[in-house]
């Protein structure tokens, strides 16, 4: 019987089988080099080109609105975008409690919190509940 390792040029052939619980060397052992590289802000490189863009490169849907109330986080925009990002996955009673804790760690106005903050909220579906619902869950801190 024939060598069944050798092809029909008489030249041997290699199979190489990868074992997909062995590290992870073995497993891409068929590519040259990786380079990556992670930085303090985690962006992640890979052979020089980033795969995850930095937050601040992301363009979010609320940046055009955002300046109706970045008063009430006393003009600090990127306070205001995180907040609307973490409300719009958040219930309305969830949204309230959010603003009572930002309250007492003063990164909301006092002075705005109220009508100010809820009607662009409202306006644009991020809380979808009335103003009286607003007024009586959101408390300034004692």
């Amino acid at each position: 019987m024939e060598n069944q390792n050798i092809n029909e040029n008489g030249k041997p052939i290699i199979q190489q089988t990868i074992n997909y619980f062995g590290n992870i060397g073995q497993q891409i052992n068929h590519v040259d080099t990786i380079e990556a590289h992670f930085d303090k802000n985690m962006g992640i490189q890979v052979d020089g080109q980033d795969i995850i863009p930095q937050p601040s490169a992301i363009d979010s849907p609320d940046e055009e609105w955002i300046d109706e109330i970045a008063s009430c986080f006393f003009g600090i925009k990127e306070n205001a975008l995180e907040f609307v990002k973490m409300a719009r996955s958040m219930k309305p009673k969830q949204i309230t409690d959010l603003v009572n804790g930002w309250l007492a760690m003063d990164k909301i106005s006092k002075m705005s919190f109220k009508r100010d903050l809820w009607k662009p909220l409202h306006e644009h579906g991020v809380y979808k509940c009335t103003e009286t619902n607003w007024n009586d869950q959101v408390r300034l801190p004692k």
